[in-house]
Formats: C-alpha cells, structure tokens, sequence
C-alpha cells in the first residue's frame, strides 16, 4: 500500500514572530526594568545571538548601538549581552548549544531546554513550561530559581543526578520528602559520590517530616548511604544507611 506525503507550501518570508524557531530559545526581555535587560550566557561553541523587536544590543552604560547581532566566539566564556530600552524585545539563542543562562526577570520557556546541553540555570518569575526532560537528560549542575510556579517535583529532581546545587526560592510547592530525592538518586541514578547543595526557602519541601524552609543542607553520597550536613553549622543532620534502608536525625 502507498504510503501518503502531504507536502505544504510556505512563503520565504513570514512575518508572524511568534512562530517557533528551529533550533532557537527565546528570551523574552521585559519593558520596565531597566537592570533587567541584560543576559549572563555561555555556550560551548561560536554562535550568533540575535535580537528581534524595536530595541538593539548596547554596552553596560546603555550609550552604544551594537545593532541586532552578536557574534560569540570563545567558548566556555562568560557573555555579557545588554539590551536597550525597547518593546516585545527577544533575544534569539542556539539551543543546543547553550551550556550557562543567568537570565534575571527575563521570560523564558523550559521547554525550549529539551535536548539541549544546559548546565546552568539561573530564573525568576517570568518562566513556563517544565524543566522535567532537562533534569531527565542529566546535564543540568546548578539550579536556582526564584518566586516561579512552576517548580519541579521532587520527582523530576531525583532525576538529576549530575545537580550539585539546587536553589528554590519563595516558588510554588513541592509535594514530598526531601529523603525521598535523595534515596532516588542514590539507589535508582547510581549516585554513589559527589555533593549536592540545597536551599528550599519558601517552598512545600519537607525534611523529617518538618518543613525545609529557610534550611541549607549538603548531601554527601557514597557507596554505602548518603550524609546530610546543616550548611549552617557544619553538623551532620542526618544519616542514611543503604543496607538497612534506614535514617538517623541528629537535629
């Protein structure tokens, strides 16, 4: 039997900016914040950054018209990207290729992350989606986000197994017990050595049945369990056993 191929005719130009770009995240850059309109990022390869919208790319000061194209080239390096005052300003980025976003108030979509390489993700307010396939493809290191709602689960961050600082703060709540995360990247991801930094101000996470807000907690896994230190005070708060499934809390 003949297999059907629809085949669909597209005008060369098309003026509707809301369409998806392949390969491209969207930064949304917002109007009345003025600190707000600069991007920290880092990719591993030479890429061009692009800008659509009435604004143009400036220097620190905002006194320089650098155009609507940014030319990167010394991968790995920290790239300071600046936009003027403007309206429905987006800056156009290559996804895959993409390891560092430190991104402030600006709007961004976590599922344009899918399939990229991000390690490193600094946010606030201004996000949608889900970063559940991010921390499922494991690349993601370091995570702080602040006032979204749409936070992962603590499901979703037992995934990430390769996190080593997990920042949520004042965002929407997470059911479920930290030990829970914890137990599932040890005994399902193999985490069995590195550290993992956590802060859960504000949030719904709980820890030995008691709220975790406003605590800081390393983890520290090994072959044989993990060891929770109080970032505070240097003390171990608690202790699992990978043997006997079993906790012992100190605080």
């Amino acid at each position: 039997m003949a297999n059907d191929c629809l085949v669909t005719k597209l005008k060369e130009n098309v003026s509707n900016e809301n369409l998806q770009f392949l390969g491209k995240m969207v930064i949304d850059i917002p109007i009345q914040i003025t600190d707000s309109r600069a991007l920290q990022l880092y990719f591993n390869k030479n890429t061009t950054i692009t800008l659509q919208g009435d604004g143009h790319f400036t220097n620190s000061a905002g006194t320089e018209n650098l155009g609507k194209s940014l030319e990167y080239t010394t991968p790995g390096q920290l790239l300071r990207v600046y936009v003027s005052q403007g309206t429905h300003d987006k800056v156009l980025i290559d996804k895959y290729s993409v390891t560092g976003l430190i991104i402030g108030s600006c709007s961004i979509d976590f599922n344009a992350l899918d399939y990229s390489s991000i390690d490193t993700l600094y946010c606030s307010y201004n996000t949608v989606g889900s970063l559940a396939n991010v921390l499922e493809n494991n690349t993601l290191t370091i995570l702080s986000a602040t006032n979204i709602n749409n936070s992962p689960s603590i499901t979703e961050l037992g995934k990430g197994t390769n996190l080593v600082n997990i920042t949520l703060n004042n965002s929407s709540p997470i059911a479920g017990n930290l030990e829970e995360m914890l137990i599932s990247q040890l005994t399902d991801g193999g985490r069995t050595s590195g550290e993992l930094s956590m802060q859960f101000n504000g949030t719904g996470v709980k820890f030995h049945a008691l709220p975790f807000s406003d605590r800081r907690m390393k983890a520290v896994f090994s072959a044989t369990g993990i060891t929770c230190i109080n970032l505070k005070n240097s003390q171990t708060s608690a202790e699992y056993v990978l043997s006997t499934d079993t906790w012992t809390y100190y605080d």
